[in-house]
């Protein structure tokens, strides 16, 4: 097709139905200078029936797909969007593992726990401060004492069980779970 003067040349299959075909030679090729593209079964009977309406030659132009051929397109989303798709992960379950965590006592459950007066250090043991507002006791104060054996003022104990956690402060033992075992 060179040497009859073609710029191009298109060569079609009307055997294969849609399948691409990778043209080669076994020869050595040093002397070819002009573009060859291999068409489709569907594409080849379209430009056969163009041919056929005109008796002129038919210049077709091929183009280059119209998307975005960016060579960094990859790297970009190996540095900005991986790392920000794993940050988001990240927090879903640092959220879902915080709203496990997150659950206070009801009013009943706090209600059934033992309230005790505070008489003197001897009779309570070594602690003589609430491990919360970190003020010590003074005789008649009212402490709540939690399954675990630790005691806090009550009103500090009350609030910190009631919107916060529900566990001890100072062992992060569950206040509803059996403390039987406990020592």
């Amino acid at each position: 097709m060179q040497q009859s003067g073609a710029v191009a040349v298109a060569i079609g299959d009307l055997e294969l139905k849609s399948s691409w075909f990778t043209m080669y030679t076994l020869g050595d090729t040093f002397d070819i200078e002009i573009p060859s593209i291999f068409l489709a079964k569907n594409e080849y009977k379209t430009l056969l029936y163009l041919s056929e309406l005109t008796d002129a030659p038919l210049m077709i132009l091929l183009q280059r797909d119209q998307h975005m051929n960016w060579p960094l397109l990859d790297a970009m989303i190996i540095v900005f969007v991986s790392p920000s798709v794993m940050l988001v992960i990240i927090y879903i379950f640092r959220q879902l593992k915080q709203q496990m965590h997150h659950d206070g006592l009801t009013e009943t459950t706090l209600a059934s726990l033992v309230l005790w007066q505070f008489t003197t250090q001897e009779e309570y043991g070594a602690e003589s401060c609430c491990a919360i507002c970190l003020e010590d006791y003074f005789k008649g104060e009212i402490l709540r004492l939690l399954p675990c054996h630790h005691g806090y003022h009550a009103k500090c104990v009350d609030a910190w069980l009631l919107t916060k956690k529900g566990f001890c402060p100072i062992c992060r033992r569950h206040v509803v779970m059996k403390f039987d075992t406990i020592v």
